[in-house]
């Protein structure tokens, strides 16, 4: 793996925390984080967001100006990270399927004992470290023979200033008063819909910008319109198929969208994404893919067949949607200048089940693309010890080296046949993206070493 490159990034970054019952509220300010990253935190952006929580990534001086106000016991604001941007040529496929060097750069940091986040776009991949720990993992880096990129000088004297202000102990990591729980084991949870990886050039993001932050904001006007069925007399039925409510939570898509200075990376849905960037409309924005947006591609992993999102194993039928998925946006708050607009119709009439696939994919192709994601709640797993010292229960795995190193070694020890893995963190949860045929071994070795007591130590 010599051929890795590894770029240190010149600005810190912090991460914003916001349970999802709680986005609603926060909805507005979402949307202005968004407008001034391009500018305040070009070098690395990012919004992960899951059945749990959104998890916000950007530079400190943009966070703080956007989020400081707003922390609090359950919004929380922690720093100070610097990134590295990963790259390597190690299949030569287009896009991002599996990430090799995820193993061999994590396992050096974790023997040395520094903390790692991380992130898998599109193009390539981000990983996180302490601002205390950054030249050491640089020098790490350099020992084991990768190349690494002289870091860049500061462009304005705006961001050298950010490296000599770091955040009061209280804004590091504000106390939270949750009782802890009575088990140390996470949850694992298979979010059901498969998903793709897209990507888009600088002038592509910016062409598709306005569609991809209203949907970053308020991704279950897509979800929803998606899940209407119309009835025999023509209304539209809302209903859940099973007659069970749905909580907010399940109701939106797992998402981790990357921007930095060349482009711009997305990873949601494969039917929302078909839903925001119909065929028709695709070469306006060149959008880049895998192919997965192609009819055919996910057809057998679509809802008619997932895996079931309540971990027991199963597998879930439903019928899909026959007609136009038309997302009208109701109207944005107003606050700050926000237009209420509409969005206009934004995909093509869904395939049906009598749908043959498209000719020319095998079944290795068509899986290869589709991704399931393994949501693992980390909330429950905490260092007692740290916690008293911190008062940062439930963030367990900012400070816990090595974590993703053995979530890797156990999947990909795994004979003939390794998973292949992409991973995204966010504040309180670990998302490993697996290939879509994958996701049923890949839940069982993690419940396996989960149930056998070892966890999270020996993971």
């Amino acid at each position: 793996m010599s051929d890795i490159n590894i770029t240190p990034l010149t600005d810190p970054v912090a991460i914003v925390h916001i349970p999802i019952f709680l986005i609603h509220i926060y909805t507005t300010k979402i949307y202005w984080t968004l407008d001034r990253a391009s500018e305040e935190s070009p070098e690395f952006f990012n919004i992960t967001s899951n059945r749990i929580e959104m998890a916000i990534f950007g530079s400190i001086e943009m966070i703080l100006h956007e989020w400081s106000n707003f922390a609090d016991e359950e919004v929380l604001i922690n720093s100070s990270w610097r990134v590295f941007e990963i790259s390597s040529g190690d299949d030569g496929d287009v896009g991002n399927y599996d990430s090799p060097h995820l193993r061999q750069v994590s396992a050096p940091l974790a023997r040395a004992g520094i903390s790692i986040l991380y992130q898998s776009s599109y193009f390539t991949d981000f990983l996180l470290v302490k601002a205390d720990d950054f030249d050491k993992a640089e020098g790490i880096f350099a020992e084991q023979g990768w190349h690494v990129d002289a870091e860049p000088l500061p462009t304005t004297p705006r961001r050298q200033s950010q490296l000599l202000s770091p955040l009061s102990p209280t804004m590091r990591t504000p106390t939270r008063t949750t009782p802890a729980p009575a088990t140390p084991q996470p949850e694992i949870t298979v979010i059901s819909s498969p998903l793709a990886f897209v990507g888009f050039c600088r002038n592509a993001e910016q062409q598709a910008e306005e569609k991809i932050r209203k949907f970053l904001v308020w991704p279950e006007r897509v979800y929803e319109t998606l899940s209407i069925r119309p009835t025999e007399d023509g209304a539209a039925d809302t209903s859940p198929s099973n007659g069970v409510a749905v909580e907010e939570g399940d109701r939106r898509p797992f998402i981790s969208y990357t921007r930095n200075e060349d482009g711009a990376s997305l990873v949601t849905e494969i039917r929302i994404l078909r839903a925001i960037f119909p065929e028709g409309g695709r070469h306006e924005v060149d959008l880049q893919s895998g192919g997965e947006l192609g009819e055919g591609w996910d057809d057998h992993l679509s809802d008619k067949g997932t895996y079931d999102v309540q971990r027991t194993g199963t597998r879930t039928w439903s019928s899909s949607d026959d007609g136009a998925v038309v997302l009208n946006t109701p109207p944005c708050e107003t606050s700050g200048g926000l237009e209420q607009e509409g969005m206009q119709s934004l995909s093509p009439p869904c395939p049906d089940e009598s749908q043959d696939v498209e000719p020319g994919f095998n079944e290795e192709e068509r899986q290869r693309g589709s991704k399931m994601c393994l949501q693992l709640d980390l909330r429950g797993v905490s260092d007692r010890e740290h916690d008293e010292v911190e008062g940062d229960r439930g963030a367990y795995h900012l400070d816990n080296p090595g974590l993703l190193t053995r979530f890797s070694d156990l999947l990909t020890s795994t004979g003939s046949s390794p998973i292949r893995m992409l991973y995204s963190s966010t504040f309180h949860t670990a998302n490993i993206l697996v290939e879509a045929r994958d996701v049923k071994r890949a839940k069982g070795l993690l419940e396996k070493r989960r149930k056998s007591g070892e966890w999270p130590t020996s993971i």
